[in-house]
């Protein structure tokens, strides 16, 4: 048996309600959607993640962490020494969609793409009131 976590499950069950929102959206068209959402990822593995703040009135520094892709959901790796919290996806063409949390309730939001083992992108906080660019590197 296939062990789901609850980010999968939640994964499920917004394709779900999405997918009956649609008009016309077959029930066999569902099923494939949420099999998909729960298959491996060419992406799947861990990353290390850099984020390098560019400007802005906030007090961002470089910070690093590392993360887990599994079925293209992102998790931050437990336990990491700066208590970050990380939740997001890589879909199938690469495009990341991240936010990650501190245990002050620091957040800041990440977009950007993945090709190969490589990611790139941008990052926002609105509560540190900074921004700047990430870079991965997915291990070896």
């Amino acid at each position: 048996m296939k062990h789901v976590s609850i980010f999968e499950l939640v994964a499920v069950g917004a394709a779900t309600a999405w997918v009956s929102l649609m008009p016309g959206v077959s029930k066999a068209v569902a099923q494939q959607r949420q099999a998909a959402l729960l298959a491996p990822s060419r992406f799947d593995g861990t990353y290390s993640v850099e984020a390098i703040p560019k400007g802005g009135a906030g007090t961002c520094r470089v910070s690093h962490w590392t993360v887990a892709v599994t079925n293209g959901q992102i998790a931050s790796i437990s336990p990491n020494p700066t208590n970050i919290t990380a939740l997001g996806l890589i879909e199938s063409d690469g495009v990341v969609s991240m936010t990650f949390h501190d245990s002050q309730n620091q957040i800041a939001h990440i977009g950007g793409t993945v090709r190969g083992r490589r990611g790139t992108g941008t990052w926002s906080s609105p509560t540190l009131l900074c921004g700047g660019i990430w870079r991965a590197e997915k291990a070896k």
